[in-house]
């Protein structure tokens, strides 16, 4: 018999089977220590009988699928320890589960839940599930003692928000975590999300903030050789918190294109592999990533140099002359639109308000 399914040692084991015949038994090679039952009935009425009834503290079913069904509508149990394993049914193989979630009717109350972790890109989650009305079970935080594989009741920003989100939801739960600090720690946030939404293909790619970057939330650098990934921190520093789990997780799709050479020119390369990505992401996590982002506002409060024209084209919508920058940086012959704007108006550009830095000196 494989190990894997061997008997536990040094507790006593009850088998169901439709056939509980010695040779059955022979036929396992299950040791003489194993008693079969022909029904659930039938083993607990065993287990009340048994010589040792008096050492035996807990009596445990470990499954499979039917035989939990069976004990829950029995009424004979007390506790369910349960684990939570956070993806979609059909993407993941379990050796047995049970019907979940429970029906609305249940008696079953959740008493204990462990923190989200992370292992093998899977999310799981330890929980307890005692039926009302018991008084005989632990209390909460005894009941916790007994569970020291509990790591302490934190978890990183990462496993939070992929949690929060959870499997094919298109809902706003993520987007009211809070980062436990102002500007989380974007190597950790990267290394999570690569191993978790890319199977770890990204560990080659690097990843840092930019202070220097007004215009864009996020960009995607790469050679034949190299690619880094860069993150606005002035920008992010305007936007909710999960605008940063979205972005980053825009620009790891662009890096993970590049280890698979996959560079697409449509629509400024998001293209169909990288919107293929983007919707598996968004719809098994729940998360809002976008091809663009639609920051105007934010970008545009760092636009503080602001030039008009003095020829014509000040009286021409939609801008009537004026150009904003972040840079102080006036027009001139080094825009690419430069030469249209002197053959149509030819006017020159007067500076009217300098960015507050600027202004203060």
């Amino acid at each position: 018999m494989p190990e894997a399914q061997r008997p536990f040692a040094g507790r006593l084991n009850v088998v169901l089977s439709r056939q509980p015949h010695p040779a059955v038994k022979a036929a396992l090679r299950l040791p003489d220590s194993v008693v079969l039952a022909p029904s659930l009935d039938a083993a607990l009425a065993e287990l009340r009988s048994c010589e040792d009834r008096e050492a035996l503290e807990t009596i445990h079913v470990i499954g499979g699928a039917s035989v939990y069904d069976l004990a829950l509508s029995s009424g004979v149990v007390d506790l369910l320890l349960l684990t939570h394993v956070q993806h979609q049914a059909e993407s993941i193989e379990t050796d047995t589960a049970m019907t979940w979630p429970l029906p609305a009717d249940s008696p079953y109350q959740r008493v204990l839940q462990g923190p989200p972790m992370l292992e093998n890109g899977f999310l799981f989650q330890f929980t307890a599930w005692a039926k009302r009305g018991n008084g005989q079970l632990e209390a909460p935080e005894e009941l916790a003692a007994g569970f020291e594989f509990l790591p302490p009741e934190t978890c990183s920003d990462a496993i939070a928000i992929a949690w929060a989100s959870g499997p094919a939801t298109f809902d706003e739960r993520a987007r009211r975590i809070k980062f436990r600090e102002k500007h989380p720690n974007l190597h950790e946030l990267f290394t999570q999300f690569n191993h978790l939404f890319f199977s770890g293909a990204l560990d080659c790619v690097s990843v840092e903030w930019s202070k220097r970057m007004t215009l864009c939330a996020g960009q995607c650098q790469f050679s034949r050789t190299h690619c880094v990934v860069k993150l606005s921190e002035p920008l992010l520093a305007l936007r909710p918190e999960a605008d940063l789990v979205d972005t980053l997780l825009h620009e790891q799709i662009h890096a993970w294109l590049w280890t698979r050479r996959v560079f697409e020119r449509e629509d400024n390369g998001h293209g169909p592999q990288f919107k293929a990505k983007m919707r598996e992401l968004n719809q098994a996590y729940g998360t809002s990533i976008s091809p663009y982002h639609d920051w105007h506002a934010e970008v545009d409060s760092f636009r503080g140099h602001w030039w008009r024209c003095t020829g014509m084209c000040r009286h021409q919508p939609p801008r009537y002359g004026m150009v904003k920058r972040a840079m102080n940086r006036r027009p001139g012959p080094s825009d690419p639109w430069w030469k249209d704007h002197a053959e149509r108006c030819g006017g020159s550009y007067v500076k009217l308000l300098a960015a507050p830095k600027q202004r203060s000196r």
